[in-house]
């Protein structure tokens, strides 16, 4: 199980988010397999919907 806690910093939208988001797993989650990297990008692009910063 993945969490992911989806907050969107001020003026940023939700392609842009989940595009930078995105860039940080294929970078930082070095113990994923390509086909699990695939998976979560696909949970991403049709699930999430990352809430705005508050502050």
């Amino acid at each position: 199980m993945i969490l992911i806690d989806a907050i969107r910093s001020s003026g940023e939208n939700r392609e842009s988010y989940i595009d930078r988001y995105l860039d940080n797993v294929r970078r930082d989650w070095s113990l994923l397999e390509a086909r699990e990297v695939t998976m979560v990008e696909d949970r991403m692009r049709s699930s999430d919907f990352p809430a705005l910063n508050p502050s």
